[in-house]
């Protein structure tokens, strides 16, 4: 428990210096004029960040239909409104609307109520019904606002072509100090919103100070997300009071004008679909925020004061860095078997967990060729009818419009990340850097500021083969399911195709041009007398002259001169008595 002990120590320390220079600041500047004069700037300043934002929308609005990443964003914002919440809202008004005509105005002691008590019993499983089938496709809208609520703020500044200069820069924040931000952040929320609800249930002044609270919280909330340049102590510490208060005025006063409008026309919707609402224009006051030249403060001029606000912040930030610190120690002691025995949670066999849980949709394919048994079939049925069509595997969440328009980065990032770390972990330099884990954490620690145990833990993951499988799995998973989109040709007739040159269109006469009359296009036909075919067939009655040859044919025409072995006499003797017989031979033929 030293470790606890350590980090209270060092955070109540923290605190109480921070308190005890607020109080001698408050002391020493106690006076009327310096309070008036304070506070007529600080509204002053805070009017003037309220008519920045409308200045703001000349230019937040445009990016919501030029920008194509904001552009998705608002797509996803109207699919909500219209194919979630409106239909919901609807059904519940008419169900509520029914819900009271029937049921007001009836005496329970008449005689003829026994017979509409049945009607009566019906209309209230109709109202269970609804109920259950508004947080059935509430958790959807849940799931949807929370995707946009993911990739909204990067959408929205990615206006900025480059991030502004920030107090990070100068510090260098590392790697550790981001990392640690990124963790402490969703905590820091969380409890920003279990303390507000908890002040509700504080008698007489729990309202007014909850609203008070939900006004700081949603201006810091806006801010933290239109500054990607700043890690997140820094956004905690260079945020301007004047701006939070601007932005959770805004918010409020647009949460009021929602608030009064359903009142006066549906009611107010169920509690997910009003908190969808409301996310909804958080979402548009971080649009209009990442369009504003944000002021800073100077950290290292910032005076200490006594604001609430940041006395809970600090104190929630300290009980954040206490978990994460105590579960850095903690960890390693708990998971570190004794010498020779089995560790809690062996590292091979949960990797190999993890491959089984992805291979596990071709098992699935493989069982549905089957025919499903009874008990499966019925639970199948009683999953569809239950969960809303986002939660119905990996099909459905690839297949919901708004998970869809993401998808393919998603699955593009993940394989390439795959094949990067399979590309780098599987080289010879890698394998030599495994064998000094120590050696190599220290030098990446000095250079990045990554932390030594999380290099020691990527070394120990290159030497295991079940972590490679896991790689491939995940890779292969992603390659199965992958969006595969119909591809649509642009009808434009000015369309070209990347790398082929340009069709030019047929050029269109405009000069008239007139044809000459049919009397003119028809040919003469020749006058001259036809030769008769029986001039062009020789006559049968003729003979045939035999053909005389004119030249004299003599034996060297007729042989070649070409000489054989054997005896020369014998040959010369040959072609005398062959040269007599052809002169024979054609003495008679003459």
């Amino acid at each position: 428990m030293k470790w606890l002990l350590s980090s209270v120590v060092s955070g109540a320390k923290t605190i109480g210096s921070n308190l005890w220079d607020g109080t001698k600041w408050v002391w020493n500047n106690a006076s009327l004029s310096k309070i008036s004069t304070g506070l007529f700037s600080y509204t002053a300043n805070t009017t003037f960040q309220v008519l920045e934002q409308g200045i703001a929308l000349r230019d937040a609005i445009p990016t919501l239909v030029n920008n194509p990443q904001a552009k998705k964003i608002a797509y996803g914002m109207g699919y909500i409104l219209v194919k979630d919440v409106l239909p919901m809202v609807a059904l519940n008004f008419v169900n509520n609307t029914a819900q009271n005509y029937f049921r007001d105005g009836y005496d329970e002691d008449a005689a003829w109520y026994a017979p509409y008590a049945l009607f009566l019993s019906g209309l209230s499983l109709v109202n269970y019904a609804v109920a259950a089938f508004t947080w059935r496709q509430g958790a959807q809208t849940f799931a949807h606002v929370a995707t946009l609520d993911s990739v909204g703020p990067p959408a929205f500044n990615s206006n900025k072509e480059t991030l502004p200069h920030s107090i990070c820069d100068e510090l260098d924040c590392n790697f550790k100090r981001k990392f640690k931000g990124w963790g402490r952040e969703p905590l820091i929320l969380l409890g920003n919103s279990l303390l507000t609800s908890a002040i509700k249930i504080v008698p007489y002044v729990g309202e007014p100070l909850a609203k008070a609270a939900s006004i700081y919280f949603n201006g810091r909330y806006i801010i933290r997300l239109a500054t990607p340049e700043l890690c997140e102590r820094h956004k905690f510490l260079a945020m301007k009071p004047e701006s939070v208060l601007g932005f959770g005025l805004t918010a409020e006063a647009a949460n009021m004008l929602m608030d009064k409008a359903l009142e006066s026309t549906v009611g107010m919707p169920p509690y997910l679909y009003y908190m969808a609402l409301r996310h909804l224009l958080l979402l548009f006051h971080v649009n209009v925020a990442a369009h504003m030249t944000l002021p800073k403060m100077d950290i290292k001029d910032n005076s200490p004061y006594l604001d609430p606000f940041t006395i809970y912040e600090r104190i929630n930030r300290f009980v954040v860095d206490v978990i994460f610190s105590g579960l850095i120690k903690r960890i390693p002691i708990d998971f570190k078997p004794d010498k020779d025995a089995k560790p809690l949670i062996p590292l091979s066999p949960a990797l190999q967990f993890g491959t089984m849980v992805l291979n596990m949709d071709l098992e699935l394919e493989q069982k549905q060729k089957k025919a499903p048994g009874f008990f499966r079939n019925a639970l199948g049925k009683a999953y569809v009818l239950v969960a809303p069509p986002i939660f119905q595997g990996v099909d459905g969440l690839i297949k919901d419009p708004i998970v869809f328009m993401y998808w393919p980065n998603i699955s593009s990032g993940v394989i390439s990340a795959v094949e990067f770390i399979e590309k780098v972990g599987k080289t010879k330099t890698m394998a030599t850097l495994a064998w000094a884990p120590k050696t190599v954490a220290s030098a990446v620690n000095f250079k990045f500021g990554i932390p030594k145990k999380l290099t020691k833990f990527v070394l120990m993951l290159s030497k295991e083969e079940d972590f490679w499988n896991l790689a491939t799995a995940l890779k292969l998973w992603f390659e199965r399911h992958s969006v595969n989109g119909e591809i649509k040709l642009a009808t434009s007739s000015n369309f070209t195709l990347n790398g082929v040159k340009a069709l030019e269109p047929t050029p269109i006469l405009t000069e008239p041009h007139t044809l000459p009359p049919p009397e003119q296009l028809h040919s003469e036909r020749d006058k001259e007398m036809v030769i008769p075919a029986d001039s062009l067939v020789p006559s049968k009655s003729q003979k045939q002259q035999p053909v005389l040859i004119s030249f004299t044919i003599t034996p060297d025409n007729l042989f070649t001169t070409r000489r054989r072995k054997g005896n020369q006499e014998n040959q010369e003797s040959r072609k005398e008595q062959e040269r007599g017989k052809v002169i024979g031979e054609l003495s008679l033929v003459q």
